[in-house]
């Protein structure tokens, strides 16, 4: 019987097998149907891949805030946050974890809170 070779779209082979790698390749099948050629590069640092997710928000959250604020945010430490920030930042750290868990119930947190689903009218 012949075997049909894997070619690769990116110009990386495929990652090692690990754990953590299989775990993301997983998360991928889960949501996408298919691992993207994106998460493929990543595997071959899943050790980088959730450090570099929370840099990547996490220092444009600290332009928004402050860097203590953004590292205890990141890190859920919402001691010193409004109910409708700490609502926020719960839902915001959900939908990065695992955005195919949210319910209607993580929204309806966020509108309790006072957001809503509709920008606000022109000129307010």
């Amino acid at each position: 019987m012949a075997q049909t070779a894997r070619t690769n779209a990116a110009f990386l082979p495929e990652p090692p097998q690990s754990p953590a790698a299989k775990a993301v390749y997983e998360d991928d099948l889960a949501s996408d149907g298919y691992v993207n050629n994106l998460t493929r590069v990543w595997c071959w640092r899943p050790d980088v891949l959730m450090s570099f997710q929370s840099l990547a928000w996490g220092a444009r959250l600290a332009g928004m805030s402050d860097e203590e604020t953004a590292a205890g945010v990141l890190r859920g430490d919402e001691a010193d946050l409004s109910e409708r920030e700490t609502a926020l930042a719960d839902w915001s750290r959900r939908v990065v974890t695992d955005p195919n868990a949210t319910t209607e119930a993580d929204t309806r947190r966020l509108r309790e809170a006072g957001l809503s689903d509709r920008p606000p009218p022109r000129g307010t």
